[in-house]
């Protein structure tokens, strides 16, 4: 059987418990679909001046990040980097 490293048992302690939290904080996350709406949402927070893919571009003409999601995302992140936190060391590049 193959054993997992020290950073790989973490990373994955990390994983389950932020699925953990996703099921009871975020709703949307129930279900492929509202997963996938979800992170592409996110995603095009990430793109410049709202410059993206052809396909988030289309996304985001009929579903725009709201206050609201806005928030749950700022939520998610905190929760994510608190984790993370707890069992690395984190330095941004």
């Amino acid at each position: 059987m193959h054993l997992l490293t020290p950073a790989q048992t973490n990373l994955l302690s990390i994983l389950v418990a932020l699925n953990d939290w996703e099921g009871k904080h975020l709703p949307s996350s129930e279900m492929a679909a509202g997963r996938s709406l979800y992170f592409e949402m996110a995603e095009s927070l990430l793109s410049s001046e709202g410059q993206g893919s052809a396909e988030t571009l289309l996304r985001q003409s009929a579903v725009l990040p709201t206050p609201a999601f806005r928030e749950a995302l700022s939520q998610h992140l905190a929760q994510f980097q608190a984790l993370l936190e707890h069992r690395f060391v984190l330095l941004e590049k």
